[in-house]
């Protein structure tokens, strides 16, 4: 069922907010039932929609804290966040009342070591969200870190040194893949990378998703008749406009 849903929300999502609302929905829902394809649907929709960008890296890391025994939405979670991080510790992200809404630094890095701790050694597709997870934590060593520098749990410092314990601790993980990436990023965060570092993880470049049924790029982003408030994180989304077309 979840499966049919997201190949609705593919085919007739009235704008791409709607179709990522409900597909995180549906992921708080089911636990390993829903296709892969569709959770890279749903990365490439975000990764390529800018106005979505703070929304949608807001909403996944919360309902991630609140469901974090749901593989589906772990996998889509680890990638969104390692990928758009900063905004949630930079102000970007805003709140149900218009206020800029921040996320302390150390609680992101909490929220991969329970990743990391749930879904070690559970299987195939566990030891995907392991890696995605371990690439993320990579990511984030360029993207947050020092944000509030009263708090030292915060710092730079802190945040680097307790990405590098994660990726030792899976330096050697039964899994030769895993332990191969943790090794790899480990290397990467030596001082002699310092150069190239910021290259190596910058955010992907997104063109696309062949395995999509239809082509979504003139798609809506939000639904014009909301305004800026459906982009507040903790209001309640709004159903969609069915508001008769003009003749």
């Amino acid at each position: 069922l979840s499966n049919k849903i997201c190949q609705i929300c593919e085919k007739y999502a009235p704008n791409k907010k709607w179709h990522i609302d409900t597909v995180v929905k549906v992921l708080t829902l089911t636990d390993q039932h829903m296709r892969e394809e569709y959770i890279s649907q749903a990365i490439t929709i975000i990764a390529t929609t800018k106005e979505l960008h703070q929304y949608a890296v807001a909403k996944i890391f919360f309902t991630m804290q609140e469901n974090i025994n749901q593989l589906g939405l772990i996998q889509l979670g680890v990638w969104i966040v390692g990928e758009f991080g900063e905004m949630l510790v930079n102000g970007a992200c805003k709140s149900h009342d218009g206020n800029p809404l921040q996320v302390e630094d150390a609680d992101i890095i909490d929220l991969y070591e329970m990743v990391l701790r749930n879904h070690n050694k559970r299987g195939d597709r566990s030891d995907i969200v392991i890696m995605w997870a371990l690439t993320a934590l990579s990511k984030l060593s360029i993207r947050i870190g020092s944000n509030m520098p009263g708090k030292s749990q915060n710092s730079y410092e802190a945040i680097i040194t307790r990405i590098r314990k994660n990726l030792r601790d899976f330096s050697t993980h039964m899994n030769v893949e895993i332990q191969q990436r943790a090794c790899e990023f480990q290397q990467i965060l030596d001082s002699q990378w310092d150069a190239e570092r910021g290259t190596i993880f910058e955010p992907m470049h997104f063109k696309g998703d062949e395995n999509m049924l239809v082509d979504t790029k003139n798609r809506a982003a939000l639904d014009a008749d909301e305004g800026d408030n459906q982009l507040l994180i903790g209001m309640e989304d709004p159903a969609p406009s069915r508001k008769p077309k003009k003749i």
